[in-house]
C-alpha cells in the first residue's frame, strides 16, 4: 500500500506526521531525508524524480525549493524528541550530509506504554490527513473513535493520578445516561442524580457531550475531589467543541446536587494542537504556535494532545486494572493491524505486547 506524501506547502506538524508514518512503514531501515525529497518530487514533479543511490543527499539537492520545507520538518522532529526524550518512539540519526528517522526500541514498561500511545495517535492523525490510501484508511477510521476513546479513558487518570470514568456513548456497560450518572456519582462519592430525568431530554441524551471524567479524591473523604470533564475528539471539528457548552444544560441538569462547582475542562486529541499552524509575516513559528495554544485554552480548557498524552502515559499505566489491560490489548491489536496495512511493514516493525 502506498503512503500518500504531502506537498511542500503542508504545515510542518502534518509533514512530520507523514515522515513518522513512513518510518513506521520502513521497518528497521528507517526513513531518510533522501527518501523525503524523492517523495516530494514525485508528488509535485512526477516526471522529474530525484534519484540518490548512496542514501545521502548532496548539496545541490539541499538547495532545491524543498530546502526550507525539509529544515522545518527536521526542526519539528527535533522538538518532539526534545520534549519527550525516550518516550518518543523514534530516534533521529544525523550525519554530516543528511539525517534519517528510525524506530526507538523501548527499554522498560513506561517507554513501551508511551510508544503505544504516540503510535496509535499518529496513525489516527494520518488517516485524517489522507496519508493512508482510502480503503485501509476507511477501515482504520471506522474503528478509531473507540480506540482513541480507550486511550483517553486509560491515560486521563494519569492527569491527577486517580480514577477515570468512561461516559462517552457507546459505553462499555451499554447502559442509558441516567444509570451511567448513578454509577458515576457512586464512584465519585459525591453528587445526587434526579429520580426522574428532565422531560425535555428523555430518549436522546446519550452522554451530554462529556466523554471522559477523571478525578482524584482526598484521604479525608470529604467533597470535593480534584475533577476534570473531558471531550475526546479525532475529527475535523475538534476546535469547535467544548465540554462547557453542554455541561450545565445537558449534564448537571440531570442532577439534584452536582459533584463540584469547580472543575478542569479538557480536550483530548490524537493530533498536535499546532497541527495547522504556519509561520506568519513578522512572527516565527514558535510564536504563532504559542499564541494558538493560548487561544485554544481560552476556548476549550486544557488541550491534551498527542505529546501530552504520551507524557502522562507512564503515570497512567501504573494505575491499570485487569479490565484496563484487556482494553489496552485491544489498542495494541489495532496498532498491529494498522502496521500490517502500511507499505513496507515487516515483522521487525510490529509492536509486541
Amino acid at each position: 500500500m502506498r503512503i500518500n506524501a504531502p506537498d511542500s506547502s503542508a504545515p510542518r506538524a502534518q509533514a512530520a506526521d507523514w515522515f513518522e508514518l513512513s518510518t513506521l512503514a520502513a521497518g528497521r531501515s528507517g526513513y531518510s531525508l533522501a527518501s523525503l525529497v524523492g517523495a516530494l518530487n514525485l508528488q509535485e514533479q512526477p516526471n522529474e524524480v530525484i534519484q540518490d543511490e548512496g542514501g545521502f543527499v548532496e548539496d545541490e539537492i539541499l538547495e532545491t525549493k524543498y530546502e526550507a520545507f525539509c529544515d522545518d520538518l527536521l526542526t519539528e522532529l527535533l522538538w518532539r524528541s526534545e520534549v519527550l526524550g525516550r518516550l518518543y518512539p523514534f530516534e533521529i540519526h544525523r550525519s554530516a550530509l543528511s539525517w534519517k528517522l528510525m524506530r526507538r526500541r523501548p527499554t522498560n514498561r513506561d517507554e513501551r506504554a508511551a510508544h503505544y500511545v504516540y503510535i496509535v495517535c499518529l496513525i489516527i492523525a494520518s488517516t485524517r490527513y489522507g496519508f493512508i490510501e482510502k480503503l485501509p484508511a476507511r477501515e482504520l477510521w471506522a474503528t478509531s473513535p473507540r480506540i482513541f476513546q480507550i486511550v483517553a479513558h486509560l491515560i486521563s487518570r494519569g492527569l491527577f493520578g486517580g480514577s477515570s470514568f468512561w461516559m462517552g456513548s457507546p459505553r462499555p456497560d451499554h447502559d442509558g445516561f441516567a444509570p451511567a450518572l448513578r454509577r458515576l456519582v457512586a464512584e465519585l462519592k459525591v453528587g445526587v442524580v434526579k429520580d426522574q430525568p428532565p422531560v425535555s431530554q428523555q430518549g436522546f441524551n446519550k452522554d451530554a457531550g462529556i466523554d471522559v471524567i477523571t478525578w482524584r479524591p482526598f484521604r479525608d473523604g470529604r467533597p470535593t475531589p480534584v475533577l476534570s470533564y473531558g471531550q475526546v475528539a479525532s475529527g475535523q471539528d475538534w476546535e469547535s467543541k467544548s465540554v462547557e457548552a453542554t455541561l450545565d444544560s445537558h449534564f448537571y441538569h440531570w442532577m439534584v446536587d452536582r459533584p463540584a462547582k469547580h472543575y478542569l475542562p479538557a480536550m483530548y486529541i490524537p493530533f498536535m494542537q499546532h497541527e495547522g499552524v504556519q509561520p506568519r509575516l513578522g512572527s516565527d513559528f514558535d510564536k504563532v504556535a504559542y499564541d494558538k495554544s493560548v487561544a485554544l485554552e481560552l476556548r476549550l480548557g486544557l488541550v491534551i494532545d498527542r505529546l501530552r498524552l504520551t507524557e502522562i502515559a507512564p503515570s497512567a499505566s501504573s494505575l491499570a486494572s485487569e479490565a484496563d489491560r484487556a482494553r489496552a490489548f485491544e489498542v495494541v491489536r489495532w496498532i498491529r493491524d494498522a502496521l500490517l496495512k502500511l507499505d513496507g511493514t515487516r515483522s521487525d516493525s510490529r509492536v509486541t505486547a
